[in-house]
């Protein structure tokens, strides 16, 4: 997320590290016209909020699709890669097989 037209303050939080999404639509009007406000439950508590988004519902919903599709891709692959398994190299924060000289976590993002 990116705020401001001089300065810049972007928030950044990986797929796999959101816990939860919570809408709000405090009010009738905001129910009615389609906005809200998103808040992301990061894990250890983190939150980032999103405040007046248009359709926070349909937001929601592409991030918890694009969340299952992440760990569907993550389980098909992990293991499944011979060379990955030979290798014995594994990110230390998420299990993620690496190849050897890999800078980055290509599932969590950790530097190696």
């Amino acid at each position: 997320m990116s705020v401001g037209v001089t300065q810049r303050e972007t928030v950044e939080t990986f797929l796999s590290k959101i816990e939860g999404i919570q809408v709000d639509q405090k009010t009738i009007l905001a129910r009615f016209l389609g906005y809200g406000n998103v808040v992301i439950k990061g894990i250890g508590g983190d939150k980032q909020s999103i405040d007046v988004i248009n359709d926070p519902q349909k937001f929601r919903k592409v991030v918890q699709e694009q969340i299952d599709k992440n760990q569907a891709g993550s389980s098909l692959r992990a293991g499944n890669n011979v060379e990955d398994r030979q290798s014995g190299f594994f990110c230390e924060q998420c299990g993620t097989p690496m190849k050897p000289g890999t800078k980055f976590c290509r599932n969590c993002g950790k530097q190696a």
